[in-house]
C-alpha cells in the first residue's frame, strides 16, 4: 500500500473517531520522517570502472600478469610465478622476458603512468653485494622495458637490496619470494627521470 492511500486510511479512521488525536500525531510524524530521512540518504558514488584508468589499468595486467592495488589510484606488478632471475644473477630469464614483453605492451597504453622499478634480494651474502645487486636487476628491468617502447622518462628506478623482505629469510622458499623485482605503477604528478648507465 502506498503512502498516501495509508495516510488517507489513517484520516478516515480518525474521522470514524477510531484513533485517538495524539496516535495520529505519531503516525503522522512517522510518515514525515520517514520522508525526509529518504531525502537525506546519499546513494555512494558509482565508479564508472570503464572510465577510470586504474580501473582499466588494473583489469589489462592482471590479464598478462599479477598486479595488486595499492591504493586508489596505484598497483604493483609481482612476478610470483615467474623467476625473473636466476639466484645471483642479473640477467633476465627466458620465460620472464615474454612476460615484460606483454607488460609493456599494456602499460604503453597508458602514458599519463609512472613505474617505479623496484629490485629486492634476500638476506643471504653480503648486505653491500646485496644492494649491488637489487639495483642491477632493477636496472635491467627498466631498460627491458625501455628497448621494447616504454617511455624512458615514465620510469624510476630503485633497489632496496634485502631491506623490504616480503616474508621471513629463514627457508627457502621465503628467501625466493624475497628475491624479486617489483613495478610500482601510480599517475604521473610530476616527470620522472630514467638513468641510464
Amino acid at each position: 500500500m502506498a503512502p498516501d492511500s495509508n495516510l488517507a486510511a489513517l484520516r478516515q479512521e480518525a474521522a470514524m473517531g477510531r484513533l485517538t488525536p495524539l496516535f495520529l500525531s505519531l503516525v503522522l510524524a512517522g510518515f514525515l520522517f520517514s520522508a525526509c530521512a529518504s531525502l537525506l540518504v546519499r546513494k555512494p558514488k558509482t565508479i564508472d570502472a570503464a572510465a577510470d584508468p586504474i580501473y582499466r589499468l588494473d583489469a589489462e595486467l592482471n590479464a598478462v600478469a599479477q598486479a595488486e592495488r595499492t591504493g586508489n589510484d596505484s598497483l604493483v606488478v609481482r612476478f610470483s610465478n615467474v623467476a625473473l632471475f636466476d639466484v645471483d644473477e642479473y640477467s633476465l630469464r627466458v620465460g620472464a622476458e615474454r612476460m615484460l614483453v606483454d607488460v609493456v605492451e599494456v602499460l604503453k597504453a597508458f602514458p599519463d603512468y609512472l613505474v617505479v622499478v623496484e629490485g629486492h634480494t634476500d638476506s643471504e651474502g653480503e648486505e653491500g653485494y646485496n644492494q649491488w645487486l637489487s639495483e642491477r636487476r632493477s636496472r635491467l628491468v627498466a631498460d627491458f622495458l625501455v628497448s621494447h617502447g616504454l617511455d624512458p622518462y615514465s620510469i624510476q628506478v630503485v633497489g632496496y637490496g634485502e631491506s623490504r623482505p616480503l616474508t621471513r629469510n629463514n627457508t627457502a622458499e621465503g628467501r625466493r619470494q624475497n628475491r624479486r623485482v617489483e613495478l610500482h605503477i601510480r599517475p604521473k604528478h610530476a616527470s620522472a627521470g630514467y638513468i641510464a648507465d
